[in-house]
This record gives C-alpha cells, sequence and structure tokens, in this order.
C-alpha cells in the first residue's frame, strides 16, 4: 500500500504509552496521538465536527475497550447499546453495565470488557459502522458510516483499516510481554498482511 504524506504523518506520531496511572500504582498501556495529536481514540464522525471514538486498552491485566464522545457534553447511559458492524456481515453488540466516566482529557467515557474472539475480529475484518441506541442520550440513535471519517481526515479507506489492525496488534504485543500466555495470546498467531 503506498501512503500519501498524511498517511505517514498520521503513522509517525501514535505513540504507545505504558504507566502507572494511580496512586497504587496500577498499571496502564494504551495508544495516544490516533490520527491528530492527543486523540487516545480511533475516531468515527458522526455528525460534523462530533465523532465517537473508541480504543483498546490494559488496565493492570485487564483488556478493555474504551469509548467516547467528542462531545463534552454528550454522555454514555447504563443500557446504552453500542453495535460494531464490519463489511463481512457481522456485527458486535455491547451493551453497557455502568454509564459515564471521566477520561484523561474530561470528555465522558465507558469502558466494556472485551473477550479474545471479539478483538479477533477487529483484526481479521474491516469496519463498516456504528450504531448506538439510548434511551437516555437526547440524540437517542447514532448511525455513522467510517465514509465521513475519511472525508474529514483525507485519508483512504485501506489505511484506516490497517491502522485499526495496527493499534490493537501493537497493544497485544506489548501486552503479551507483561503477562504471557493469556486468553489472547493465540491472537496473535494469525497472519494479517491479507486483511
Amino acid at each position: 500500500m503506498i501512503l500519501t504524506e498524511k498517511e505517514i504523518q498520521i503513522l509517525n506520531q501514535i505513540e504507545l504509552v505504558g504507566q502507572d496511572y494511580d496512586a497504587l500504582g496500577s498499571y496502564m498501556l494504551y495508544h495516544k496521538n490516533i490520527f491528530e495529536s492527543a486523540l487516545d481514540y480511533i475516531p468515527i464522525q458522526y455528525l460534523p465536527n462530533h465523532t465517537f471514538g473508541f480504543s483498546f486498552r490494559v488496565v493492570n491485566n485487564k483488556f478493555f475497550m474504551q469509548v467516547a464522545y467528542s462531545n463534552r457534553n454528550r454522555k454514555f447511559f447504563k443500557n446504552d447499546i453500542i453495535t460494531f458492524g464490519f463489511k463481512n456481515g457481522e456485527e458486535l453488540e455491547f451493551k453497557l453495565l455502568v454509564g459515564s466516566i471521566k477520561d484523561f482529557h474530561g470528555r465522558y467515557s465507558s469502558t466494556i470488557i472485551i473477550k479474545p474472539e471479539q478483538v479477533k475480529l477487529f483484526l481479521l475484518e474491516d469496519l463498516e459502522f456504528i450504531q448506538i441506541v439510548s434511551k437516555r442520550n437526547e440524540l437517542g440513535y447514532i448511525n455513522s458510516q467510517i465514509q465521513d471519517t475519511l472525508s474529514y481526515y483525507s485519508i483512504g479507506e485501506s489505511f484506516y483499516h490497517k491502522t485499526v489492525k495496527y493499534l490493537i496488534s501493537d497493544l497485544l504485543k506489548e501486552y503479551l510481554k507483561d503477562y504471557p500466555g493469556n486468553d489472547y495470546s493465540n491472537i496473535l498467531e494469525h497472519n494479517f498482511s491479507d486483511h
């Protein structure tokens, strides 16, 4: 794949961060500077200048997905349903067990425990859309295709998909150095060069 100057710049600024994040020395592993400076979520635009973001993180030895809105006033609520749809027709549906928490940047976010087979789907397949259904959010329903995001960042679709896969595999490699032999170990045995 031939990268544009903008895409090379995006890749070069991504940073994997491992840190003790509280007074008890709890360990966190995550990426920052994803698609733009200081952004630590993979963005999907759902309204002009408004994005939903998702990221994969390790807290201690647990693997999570964290989701957030760019709009600092928009919250997640318990029982909100977030669906990730892939080009092969498969869907992953998550019902939030908790509402919003504040992330490092003061955005409302929520966390999801994600199973190894669900992580593998993000690695093997291309994300096509996200849907969010909420009985308490003022929007009620969000349906976003990735095309608006590609236009906003001036990037190609293949680059977007490969970046998602790179972020997950990079995180897993570092995670498995610290926590080898767990349920996520076999995910990286696959060759993703053709995806």
